[in-house]
């Protein structure tokens, strides 16, 4: 392949080795021919072009370095990193996982033969698939949280997926609620505006040295604790619904599929954040949300029991006294 399709894009904050150990394994590979690689560097302490200098002065490496005056967050130095590009796909990476490289021809030539404008490989965790389906097919709307929420390895068409910011340009201001999650909120509006995204069926990213995010929503929380996480849940909820009045032709069935798959998540991310938040009181709840839900599934199952059989009673009478 003469020239580069494909962008390696790390989005690095103050983890100096795992960094390393990431650009130095792509460098290296037998495929770097085939991708470039950037690092956006969200000021860390000790900035990226100093831990990767060994490569930065080498002419045979291809790389770029860019470091952010201040620091930015996570989702505007996302978006930052589509503009930096110069390939027409992008793989976007965090600092502390690596790139299965070996993988890079097949994504390439499955990206050759569709029309997709988002990707979303395998990606391993403790060497066992943590996301992505074992096909090469659609990824539907009621999936689109699981195709996107774990970001390393997702590959994107730059110049389609950038053309989709305005829609959620609230999303990268630094108070709002799904700041974490740009790359939801960019396939969610993809999704909605029937541009099509794929699931590939081998593993592009691996978890390397797992460490906290640091993410944090305020002094005392973090972006995963109860109170966050029902903002965040609203937050999709009005993102959602913004997306869908914009559209020329209305899909309120799809709209609404999307929600629900949201919701269904919504109610294990609460769950976590009570056991996170209140850990003494966190099994009561657990309790007590089983017991609700059964009582509502038995008064559900015993209304539609009883109307059913009341309505067929009828509608049999009625054809029996029929002359």
């Amino acid at each position: 392949m003469d020239s580069k399709r494909l962008t390696i894009g790390i989005l690095a904050w103050n983890r100096n080795e795992p960094l390393y150990e990431l650009v130095s394994s792509l460098l290296s590979s037998k495929h770097s021919n085939l991708y470039s690689v950037i690092v956006c560097d969200d000021c860390s302490i000790i900035p990226a072009d100093k831990i990767l200098e060994d490569f930065l002065v080498d002419d045979k490496f291809d790389i770029k370095v860019i470091r952010n005056k201040s620091n930015i967050g996570y989702a505007k130095n996302y978006r930052k990193i589509f503009f930096e590009a110069e390939t027409d796909y992008l793989m976007i990476m965090s600092h502390d996982d690596l790139v299965i490289t070996e993988n890079i021809p097949f994504f390439l030539e499955k990206i050759e033969l569709s029309n997709a404008a988002f990707y979303s490989p395998i990606f391993l965790r403790k060497g066992k698939k943590y996301r992505g389906k074992s096909a090469n097919k659609d990824i539907k709307p009621k999936d689109f949280f699981l195709a996107s929420s774990h970001a390393p390895g997702l590959i994107y068409d730059v110049k389609v997926c950038s053309s989709f910011f305005s829609l959620i340009q609230d999303v990268f201001h630094n108070e709002h609620p799904l700041r974490f999650y740009p790359q939801v909120s960019l396939v969610a509006s993809l999704i909605l505006n029937g541009v099509q995204c794929k699931w590939l069926s081998r593993p592009s990213a691996k978890e390397n040295k797992p460490a906290p995010t640091g993410l944090k929503t305020s002094e005392n929380e973090t972006y995963s604790s109860l109170c966050p996480r029902w903002q965040q849940w609203n937050a999709f909820e009005l993102l959602l619904s913004n997306i869908s009045s914009k559209l020329t032709t209305q899909n309120h069935n799809l709209t609404q599929e999307m929600k629900a798959s949201i919701g269904l998540l919504s109610f294990r991310f609460f769950i976590h954040g009570i056991r996170k938040d209140l850990p003494d009181s966190a099994k009561y709840f657990v309790r007590g949300a089983g017991v609700f839900i059964i009582k509502y599934y038995i008064k559900s199952f015993m209304k539609y029991f009883f109307l059913h059989k009341h309505l067929f009673k009828k509608t049999s009478l009625k054809f029996k006294n029929k002359p």
